[in-house]
């Protein structure tokens, strides 16, 4: 008989959003047990795909995406456990925020 470990997703991430330089934001979040690493999306529009900006490995806390365009962008992060080469994702939440 061959016993599976049950792998569970990571946590929601924790994160907020800033902007100190035009076309520029900073991702800031809690680490998350577990998490082997972070992805970073944006959108710039409610109806726009989602796309990845970022990936960081599990030490990282923060990441800076810069060539935004002004407006109101879409921001989220989600934390990924890898466990025999398969990725577990947390679910996300989202901002919105006004981008310089």
């Amino acid at each position: 008989m061959i016993f599976r470990s049950i792998i569970d997703n990571p946590a929601k991430v924790s994160f907020s959003v800033t902007f100190k330089a035009k076309g520029s934001a900073t991702y800031s979040w809690k680490k998350v047990t577990g998490a082997t690493s972070y992805a970073l999306y944006y959108k710039p529009s409610l109806g726009a795909s989602w796309k990845k900006v970022g990936t960081v490995n599990n030490r990282t806390t923060s990441f800076t995406k810069t060539g935004l365009r002004s407006g109101t962008g879409y921001f989220t992060v989600r934390a990924y456990r890898t466990y025999e080469y398969i990725s577990y994702g947390s679910a996300f939440d989202t901002k919105t925020a006004a981008v310089k």
